[in-house]
Order: structure tokens, then C-alpha cells, then sequence
């Protein structure tokens, strides 16, 4: 772990650069990945409530065979409110959790505090800067 932490902190400032871009990509991809999938599967439970037993045996028949199958989306007036609302922020979450999971990771610069100073005090270092602007 020492030589992992020694190497991080003898890197130069652009491959330093790269590498925390790689990961944070790499991190927003999985967590979208994740998202995305676990919105289509909640889709998937709510409209299984909605959908006559014939048509989720003649689903499952398909897949059975090797096609891939989805269960077919139930209209809005057919659903709860609630479950309508969840469906749309599934559809949300899937259609958009790429690209606002790497804008929510990169807003780390924008805390109140730096590291170094003391986090129970939040506006102790924004204080300091906005009197040093000032002269």
C-alpha cells in the first residue's frame, strides 16, 4: 500500500490528471451501468402488474426459445399514479444517469472547505480568500 501511495504522490501533475480522470470515468460508468439496470428491473416489476398472464407466459415462451423478450409497457391511464411516477423516473434514470453522474463527481472542487483546513468550520477558508480578493 506504501509504494501504491509513493507512487501516486511522485506522479507529474498531467499523468496525475489522467489518472483521476480514468477512474472517476471508470467509476461513473459502473454506477450507470448499475443504475440503469436496476431502473429497467423496477420498470420491469411495475408493468409485470399491469400485463394479463397470457401475455407474460407468451414473453417467457419467447425467451424460453433464445429471443430476447420484453414485457410490453402498459399505458399511463392503465397505472397508478404511483407506479406511473416511478416508471417515468425510471426511464429517467436510464436515459440520463450518464451524463449526470460525471457532472455530480466533478463538482469536488466547489466544497467549502480544502483539504488541510479544519471541516467543522466550513467557512474558515472561504473567509480567508474572500478578504484576501478584497485588497
Amino acid at each position: 500500500m506504501d509504494k501504491v501511495k509513493k507512487w501516486i504522490r511522485n506522479l507529474s501533475v498531467r499523468k496525475t490528471i489522467i489518472l483521476y480522470l480514468s477512474v472517476s470515468l471508470l467509476v461513473c460508468f459502473l454506477l450507470s451501468v448499475f443504475i440503469g439496470n436496476a431502473a429497467s428491473d423496477i420498470q420491469e416489476y411495475i408493468w409485470e402488474k399491469y400485463t394479463d398472464e397470457e401475455d407474460f407466459e407468451t414473453v417467457l415462451e419467447i425467451e424460453n426459445q433464445g429471443y430476447l423478450a420484453q414485457i410490453p409497457r402498459p399505458a399511463a391511464s392503465e397505472m397508478s399514479r404511483l407506479d406511473h411516477t416511478i416508471s417515468e423516473i425510471c426511464d429517467f434514470l436510464q436515459t440520463y444517469a450518464v451524463l449526470i453522474l460525471p457532472v455530480c463527481t466533478g463538482r469536488r472542487g466547489n466544497l467549502p472547505w480544502r483539504p488541510g483546513s479544519d471541516p467543522g468550520s466550513p467557512g474558515k477558508s472561504s473567509v480567508k480568500c474572500t478578504a484576501l480578493c478584497q485588497r
